[in-house]
């Protein structure tokens, strides 16, 4: 008797392990699942109000967003410290334009405690402009094609953050290129009645706009306006005149540290000085302008774009359709 009551006992007791054994891991998918399913709220720095408005096109009301300069100045200007350093390692994703928009960007992504930090340049797979001296031309962002790639590229980032809501950004994603797109075809067809025309500029600032817009422009800096339709054989009812209102001067300070220990500062600025000699002044042409903005702080990049966009056609509108 007692032989069968220990064994029933020890019977009982496997049952009841075996219960255990088998009962642990179900719990714990459960948990896993939850924690799956849950809404995670990221914290997103940009260095400027433009790629803040490009971050918030995509999440909308989600996450946190933040940018440290208001405008093209403040960038330049901008200066790091050991604060601004530990609360941008610690955040989720910090977005940056590249290609020199920020000189300071290299050194300061250098000191970021990286850790889960995603470090993201905008300007990855853009193929961009050069200046006459070889010099990369920034100011991507202000063409359309480059907007889309940049954009693309903060999408991105954000679906690989958070994986659950990829769709959603996807969507928004999508949105705001069909409106780019359908702006931006309306447009062509009406610029198709002045693809023999010519824009004559002083400034390298809109060149990814000029090219995706598929116009022909010519750079007159330290050319005479008149010489450049003479040499290139251009018509003056055929031209219109693209310049910048009220250019940024950035200023970049150079230090170069002398024999003696002094720091001597050079000054190097974004823009040259357009030189127009007396003769030119005494015979104008008779020429239509329109003055293009860089940077608007109410607007986001895809209105300034947009805005540019309607300022150049209106400006073609009012030349004569000339035929060959």
């Amino acid at each position: 008797m007692k032989n069968v009551t220990y064994g029933l006992i020890i019977i009982t007791m496997i049952l009841f392990l075996g219960l255990g054994f088998f009962q642990s891991p179900l719990l714990a998918n459960t948990e896993n699942e939850i924690e799956a399913g849950e809404e995670v709220l990221l914290n997103i720095t940009t260095v400027n109000k433009n790629q803040y408005s490009m971050v918030k096109s995509i999440v909308l009301n989600k996450h946190n967003v933040e940018y440290l300069s208001e405008n093209e100045s403040e960038i330049y200007k901008f200066k790091y410290n050991e604060d601004i350093i530990n609360n941008i390692s610690g955040r989720d994703l910090f977005i940056y334009s590249g290609i020199n928009n920020e000189p300071w960007v290299n050194d300061f992504i250098a000191e970021l405690k990286k850790g889960d930090l995603g470090i993201i340049n905008m300007s990855r797979g853009i193929k961009t402009l050069t200046y006459e001296n070889g010099d990369e031309n920034p100011y991507y962002w202000l063409g359309i094609n480059e907007y889309k790639i940049a954009l693309y590229n903060v999408k991105s980032a954000i679906q690989e953050k958070d994986p659950k809501n990829k769709s959603y950004y996807e969507e928004n994603y999508t949105n705001v290129i069909n409106k780019i797109e359908e702006s931006a075809k309306e447009v062509k067809l009406e610029l198709e009645k002045y693809k023999d025309y010519t824009i004559l500029t002083n400034t390298n600032t809109f060149d990814y706009l000029l090219k995706d817009l598929g116009l022909t422009s010519v750079n007159v800096k330290k050319e005479v306006t008149r010489k450049i339709l003479e040499e290139k054989k251009l018509d003056e009812n055929k031209i219109i005149f693209v310049k910048e209102k009220d250019p940024i001067e950035i200023v970049n300070i150079i230090e170069t540290k002398k024999e003696d220990g002094k720091v001597e500062e050079t000054k190097k600025t974004n823009e040259e000085k357009l030189e127009v000699p007396e003769v030119e002044v005494k015979k104008p042409l008779d020429v239509k302008s329109v003055e293009l903005i860089r940077w608007d702080g109410e607007k986001t990049l895809v209105e300034l774009a947009l805005s540019n966009i309607k300022l150049v056609t209106d400006t073609l509108k009012k030349l004569p359709i000339v035929t060959k």
